[in-house]
């Protein structure tokens, strides 16, 4: 009678071990998925190869922006808000220190809450591809670190370039954005 006992318990400790394992190894799978392979992402990775470099570019058709990350920084695409006003976010990471910069297509009605976002200490015009763009600099309003900013309008999206990074490395960044709509 004890062992049949210990028996159930050791096969209701398994079966849970096993629910456990299997709901983790679902979520370690869905969770490493690779921006180009989710049906539902707004951005694709294209890669081409010529006859020296390996060039990737991430495109979004539907926000009409292309970015091709400089050497050694790669590009992922980030959670947008639930109330539908940013509609892209994707975060340029550069692998060999933890420098990184976001570009984020949203509603141009959230410019003022960008703005807030930060205390501005110089503000001046610059382009992003072509287009007249404003150039913020200050610091983060939650922890006062030094951010660069980029916010350029065409039609109805608002791009935003936040920089953590030395302005060298955003202006290579901002050369290779491209706006198409």
């Amino acid at each position: 009678m004890k062992a049949k006992g210990i028996n159930q318990v050791g096969g209701i400790v398994i079966l849970l071990l096993l629910a456990v394992g299997g709901g983790y190894g679902i979520y370690a799978t869905a969770s490493s998925l690779d921006v180009a392979s989710s049906p539902t992402v707004t951005f694709q990775r294209n890669q081409a190869k010529n006859s020296n470099t390996n060039i990737t570019t991430y495109t979004s058709e539907k926000y009409g922006i292309e970015i091709q990350p400089p050497s050694g920084w790669i590009a992922t695409e980030q959670a947008v808000d639930s109330a539908g006003l940013v509609f892209l976010s994707v975060k340029l990471t550069n692998q060999t220190n933890d420098d990184f910069v976001t570009i984020s297509v949203m509603d141009p009605e959230l410019e003022g809450l960008v703005r807030n976002s930060l205390s501005i200490e110089r503000e001046s015009d610059t382009l992003l591809s072509g287009l007249s763009a404003k150039k913020l600099v200050g610091g983060n309003m939650k922890d006062g670190s030094p951010v660069t900013m980029i916010l350029a309008e065409k039609g109805n999206y608002l791009y935003q370039i936040t920089s953590y990074t030395s302005s060298d490395t955003l202006d290579k960044i901002i050369e290779e954005i491209t706006i198409k709509k």
